[in-house]
């Protein structure tokens, strides 16, 4: 535990009123408690603060240092190209091994099956109903 020293602090009367309202309702031990607590947060903050600048510099030390830089329409146009290259990836046919199609037919005949089975005479419901085919290459 740290060692703790009393201070002794002014504030407004609503913000003291505030604190009280803390102890009592949020179940805080002392006002000190939550001062400790809040400023505690803000040093937190305050060193993640520091850590973006501390990175966001060494990112801009490190582009300065990488070279000249390309105008920004060619950046775009390669930008825009990369994804283009992505989309034609993403659409083009899917490529099946001899096993999958072997098994996606297997799969589909089974389906095929259970789908043409038609209700018995005996059935309540033994109204005709379409034939699912599987439209398997």
């Amino acid at each position: 535990m740290h060692a703790l020293e009393q201070i002794t602090i002014s504030v407004p009367t609503d913000i003291a009123a505030c604190l009280r309202r803390s102890v009592i309702e949020d179940g805080y031990e002392s006002e000190g408690q939550i001062v400790t607590e809040a400023l505690r947060d803000r040093a937190i903050l305050l060193r993640s603060d520091e850590a973006k600048s501390a990175w966001l510099r060494a990112a801009v030390k490190e582009g300065e240092e990488s070279g000249p830089g390309i105008p920004a329409e060619e950046a775009y146009a390669e930008i825009e190209a990369l994804i283009a290259s992505y989309e034609i990836a993403r659409l083009k046919p899917l490529q099946y091994s001899p096993r999958a199609l072997r098994d996606l037919r297997s799969i589909a005949d089974y389906i095929g099956k259970q789908v043409r089975r038609e209700p018995s005479a005996s059935s309540p419901n033994s109204r005709s109903r379409r034939v699912w085919q599987p439209n398997v290459p």
